[in-house]
């Protein structure tokens, strides 16, 4: 009976080691399932978001400075062909594209596949980061534009996103001291925190910010947006 006993006793031991085996590997596989859940959650990421900040065209409100010595009227002309141009340009990348409008909701042109968002903040930098967070959610890389540069291009976009693979800021410098284009892929809102925009230190402060916060930072070329009869002047064929 002792034999038996022992046997008995054996037996039920052997049951807790594959209970206590079965435990541990539930827990580690658990521990792997929870991995692979993250990894596949980080990777529903998208790659490329374009931005594009606009105002809404009306008589009045767009190019305020050019149209002081121009007039309302030829001003929101310009203004809608520059914005034909930078929706050109924007066709052309490979990227998820998205509209943000200064006042109002708008519809996408129709021949361009594009989010519409209204901007968010009380001024400019404000905006720009808001922007930045909300598609730094979904998209690895972000690169944001204005709608006043005559030669806004695919290329010059295709660029930035290339230079942000390398880099943690790209920017393009515009004559007038300020930049027509800012790219990151993390949040970074050091870089938009009172600054006065429409100077002519934006782009020495935002990369002073840069420097302070140890990014690596790549520019492109230097050229001029539309703010004045001066920029104007550079560009014949659409004052004509």
């Amino acid at each position: 009976s002792a034999f038996w006993a022992q046997l008995e006793k054996s037996k039920r031991l052997d049951n807790e080691i594959k209970k206590t085996d079965l435990v541990i590997g539930g827990f580690f596989w658990g521990i792997e399932l929870a991995a692979i859940f993250t990894s596949l959650m980080k990777d529903t990421k998208q790659e490329k978001a374009l931005a594009i900040f606009l105002k809404n065209p009306r008589l009045g409100a767009v190019k305020t400075r050019l149209a002081a010595a121009i007039g309302d009227q030829k001003a929101l002309e310009i203004y809608t062909r520059l914005v034909a141009l930078t929706l050109k340009a924007a066709k052309e990348v490979s990227a998820s594209r998205h509209l943000f409008y200064s006042d109002t909701l708008e519809s996408a042109p129709k021949d361009l596949q594009a989010e519409p968002h209204i901007q968010i903040g009380s001024g400019l930098g404000e905006r720009m980061n808001n922007a930045f967070n909300q598609l730094l959610d979904n998209y690895h890389r972000v690169v944001l534009i204005g709608s006043d540069l005559p030669e806004i291009s695919a290329t010059l976009i295709d660029e930035a996103f290339e230079k942000l693979d390398t880099n943690d800021l790209v920017i393009g410098p515009a004559e007038d001291g300020g930049y027509y284009l800012i790219a990151l892929k993390t949040p970074q809102p050091t870089l938009f925190s009172a600054i006065e925009y429409s100077n002519a230190e934006v782009f020495e402060q935002t990369l002073v910010r840069a420097e302070a916060e140890k990014l690596k930072v790549a520019s492109l070329k230097k050229l001029r947006d539309i703010d004045t009869l001066a920029d104007l002047s550079h560009f014949d064929n659409l004052s004509s």
